[in-house]
């Protein structure tokens, strides 16, 4: 029968499809994010972590991420290698955010109102 559907809201609660595919690289454009603002919060409060530190303190299915510690260790470095993250120099490692912008801009694309009638000239008549 039939498979999975994405759908994810968008404006004013609009759900939308979503590809398997581009529903995965937003989930982890998201996790990526909620990464680096944990990284931005940990420094702002003078915390520093290593990428190992961060991935024991914060992995496991109980941690913000809800993934295993390996899994966090390779999303930390998928972070490093785009440019969201960079390691101190030193002994140490300790993890650093970069000011690269973690969200990608969306466009807003506005929709002409469409009459009834309008709109089954377009679609055709309603099955039944």
């Amino acid at each position: 029968m039939g498979g999975t559907v994405y759908l994810r809201r968008g404006e004013q609660g609009v759900l939308t499809y979503h590809a398997p595919q581009e529903a995965q690289r937003a989930a982890r454009a998201d996790r990526i994010g909620q990464l680096v603002g944990l990284v931005q919060d940990d420094v702002a409060r003078k915390c520093i972590y290593s990428k190992s530190s961060l991935a024991k303190r914060h992995g496991g299915t109980e941690g913000p991420f809800k993934m295993g510690i390996n899994r966090l260790e390779r999303l930390i470095d998928e972070a490093i290698v785009e440019g969201f993250l960079v390691q101190a120099p030193g002994h140490a490692r300790h993890l650093v955010p970069t000011d690269k912008p973690t969200e990608i801009a969306k466009a807003k694309v506005v929709l002409r109102a469409m009459c009834i009638e309008a709109h089954k000239a377009a679609h055709g008549p309603e099955k039944s």
